[in-house]
């Protein structure tokens, strides 16, 4: 993705604004009363769940491994 792609969701349990790019996905705008699902993911597996309204953003895809943390 050259340019960000901006999706603006909204359902019958809330809304959300998620910013897709070449670096990754956001959730940037959320009106669930804790706004514990915004943030950042950029790695393949990374996923950000909203669970008042339902929602997992997840980055799919394959990278090699360069490091390991435990």
């Amino acid at each position: 993705l050259t340019e960000p792609k901006i999706l603006e969701i909204q359902t019958e349990f809330g809304y959300n604004k998620i910013e897709v790019s070449s670096e990754g996905a956001r959730v940037l705008e959320s009106d669930c009363h804790d706004k514990q699902c915004l943030g950042k993911i950029s790695n393949p597996g990374e996923m950000i769940v909203c669970l008042p309204h339902r929602l997992i953003v997840k980055v799919e895809g394959s990278r090699e491994v360069d490091g390991v943390a435990y």
